[in-house]
């Protein structure tokens, strides 16, 4: 299944919107310790790959697309 079918059969927006959903209603204590720690170490690593690449030459050339 191509993505192009897969959207357009709106499988992606009911996960989407299921996700959503779940998450716009989730308490931070409903989540396990664990599962809080890895998303704050996801964060964080997701942080310093941005700073990181944002110092880069690909940075300058793509920049653009995004302005």
């Amino acid at each position: 299944m191509t993505g192009k079918r897969y959207m357009s059969a709106g499988l992606g927006d009911f996960a989407t919107r299921r996700l959503a959903s779940w998450a716009s209603q989730v308490e931070i204590q409903d989540l396990p310790e664990d599962a809080i720690a890895k998303a704050a170490e996801c964060l964080v690593d997701w942080v310093g790959v941005a700073l990181a690449g944002s110092a880069q030459d690909v940075a300058a050339l793509v920049s653009p697309v995004f302005d």
